[in-house]
């Protein structure tokens, strides 16, 4: 008569510590709060906050600029409408299940390459554009920035600041 009982407890633990909860891997997890960009310096470029972005990106006309984005979770501790800590950045490259699409409203004036960290923007016009960057998991949108303003000078002194 124990042994049913004994097997009955049994089955009925093991079920219960099957539904305890759900696993949830790092991926699903991801809230993206904002994004920073960065130069090769490690420079802040540019960081999106809330419904604006904060800087200018810039590249010379008939140049490119290479930049590094960073992704912001949504537990970073809070930066009010300062550029976020540095310990609070993040890059894709140990999430491959994770990509940025960068997008410019004139590709003329800004054309984006790169998908998790380091970013190409490169320019064959000069002129104004306005920069959308959104962060995937797989097919799936996490983020997507409001417009950051991207201008390209044929003076190269302004590209650089």
């Amino acid at each position: 008569m124990r042994y049913p009982i004994v097997l009955l407890i049994t089955l009925a633990l093991t079920l219960a510590a099957c539904d305890a909860g759900e696993v949830t891997s790092e991926a699903e997890d991801l809230q993206v709060i904002e994004i920073v960009l960065t130069d090769a310096d490690g420079e802040v470029v540019a960081y999106s906050h809330d419904d604006h972005w904060h800087g200018t990106i810039r590249v010379t006309a008939g140049g490119e600029v290479a930049l590094q984005a960073y992704v912001v979770p949504a537990d970073a501790p809070a930066s009010g409408h300062d550029v976020p800590p540095q310990t609070a950045w993040m890059n894709l490259t140990d999430h491959p299940e994770h990509r940025l699409r960068i997008t410019s409203d004139d590709e003329a004036v800004a054309a984006w390459s790169g998908d998790r960290y380091a970013l190409t923007l490169s320019s064959q016009e000069a002129g104004a554009a306005l920069t959308t960057v959104v962060v995937l998991r797989g097919t799936t949108t996490l983020y997507q920035s409001p417009p950051a303003p991207t201008l390209s000078s044929s003076d190269t002194s302004t590209a650089a600041q």
